[in-house]
């Protein structure tokens, strides 16, 4: 047996070295013929069937050549994949590299074979590399005049954003093959491909917008589809840690940053719409994590905090913006009426769903408002706008006064005892 293996591995060696001494010679010889196609990947593609004639032959012999076959089924996938590089350029050595990155790991599931494992990770590297190549050419290559969605570049990107998440999903539906795989195991190669897959197809569509539109529409497209995507994100990880929970309040802080950096005096219909869009998924979002969140774990005061922080971020920009396109440009009288009727809302939320957490953020919300009427406000405004700033004090301190009085029981009793 030992012996077998022994003579197994010198007759690969030799068939090895025949095949790229073959090669070599071969390209030399077609170059110097100067032929009017390119052949010299023909030359590669072709000593790969010979090989694959051998495997089958090898295969159907009666004879214990095992060893010699999963290492010649090597020799066939190393030339396959010499041959797209050599015959092919630019874009299509990504595509034919990410294609067959998920065929040779559909390839290892149906067959348990190693070398479709290693070979797997081998081209994980050639296309990632091949890729980053390929953007690094459009990043310095001068502005494209092609049609948005409608070129090489955004075809090549989005096929390998594609073929990554394929990727990530094969083995997310295979978890216990590769939980027990020697070198393509599930952690870490399935977060990786997925972060991998979501990256490329983000700045897939983030670098269309940017190289072939301008303005407004540019920036409003951009955050569309970022929200978007953190939207998607969220529905598939569907899992409650601190990157997720980290990816709302970074969708809500875009948002606010975009929002109040745009000059929105000379804005058109259509970019007001996208961040109108934009602010719609944001909310989705926000619904929807916070239903997870509760669902899966229930209640924590810090996360309720959190959530009402990014909430009444994402009031006060709306209503900004809402103001500017109404032509108002003094944010400071928007402002307390914003803050009150969140806090309000917060209120009524507190005594309806009995959460004692909700309530006591609401009489802090009430707090700013009463705090920015008095230091900044009353000493601000002219004498009607004193009288108007007075009026509005006493409504609130009323309401908070009533609030106490009549309700002091409800508003700081335990949620536990509400519940009883």
């Amino acid at each position: 047996r030992i012996e077998a293996i022994k003579k197994n591995r010198g007759l690969l060696l030799v068939i090895i070295t025949n095949n790229f001494i073959y090669l070599l010679l071969g390209i030399l010889f077609l170059r110097n013929m100067e032929l009017a196609f390119k052949s010299e990947g023909l030359l590669s593609l072709f000593i790969a069937i010979i090989n694959l004639v051998l495997v089958i032959w090898l295969r159907m012999s009666k004879k214990d050549y095992k060893f010699l076959i999963y290492a010649m089924l090597g020799l066939v996938l190393t030339f396959v994949s010499i041959t797209i590089p050599i015959q092919l350029d630019g874009n299509y050595i990504t595509l034919f590299w990410a294609a067959e990155m998920v065929l040779l790991l559909w390839l290892y599931v149906k067959s348990k074979i190693w070398i479709y494992e290693r070979a797997t990770l081998v081209l994980m590297g050639l296309t990632l590399i091949s890729y980053l190549m390929d953007v690094s050419a459009v990043i310095l290559s001068s502005p494209s005049s092609d049609t948005i969605f409608l070129n090489s570049s955004f075809a090549t990107s989005l096929f390998v954003g594609l073929a990554a998440g394929a990727f990530a999903l094969m083995m997310g539906h295979y978890r216990s093959l590769f939980s027990e795989a020697r070198c393509l195991r599930y952690v870490p190669w399935n977060p990786v491909m997925l972060l991998t897959s979501a990256a490329i197809l983000y700045y897939t569509f983030m670098a269309e917008f940017s190289l072939h539109l301008a303005g407004a529409t540019r920036s409003g497209m951009m955050l569309v589809f970022t929200s978007a995507a953190i939207l998607i994100l969220s529905y598939a990880l569907e899992q409650c840690t601190i990157p997720y929970l980290a990816g709302l309040g970074v969708n809500v802080l875009i948002y606010a940053i975009n929002i109040w950096g745009d000059q929105w005096a000379h804005m058109s219909l259509p970019p007001v719409l996208l961040r109108w869009l934009a602010a719609a998924f944001i909310i989705v979002n926000l619904y929807y994590v916070a239903r997870q969140y509760y669902t899966i774990i229930g209640l924590k005061i810090h996360f309720t905090v959190y959530l009402n922080v990014l909430a009444l971020l994402l009031w006060l920009t709306m209503a900004r913006s809402f103001l500017w396109q109404a032509g108002v440009e003094d944010f400071d009288a928007g402002f307390s009426v914003s803050l009150s009727i969140a806090g309000f809302v917060q209120m009524a939320l507190g005594m309806r769903l009995h959460q004692k957490v909700l309530r006591i953020i609401s009489l802090s919300t009430f707090g700013i408002v009463l705090l920015k009427l008095i230091l900044k406000d009353l000493w601000a405004m002219p004498t009607i706008g004193k009288i108007i700033v007075f009026i509005i004090l006493g409504l609130i301190l009323l309401v908070l006064s009533f609030l106490y009085q009549k309700l002091k029981g409800v508003l700081f009793k335990n949620d536990e005892d509400e519940t009883d």
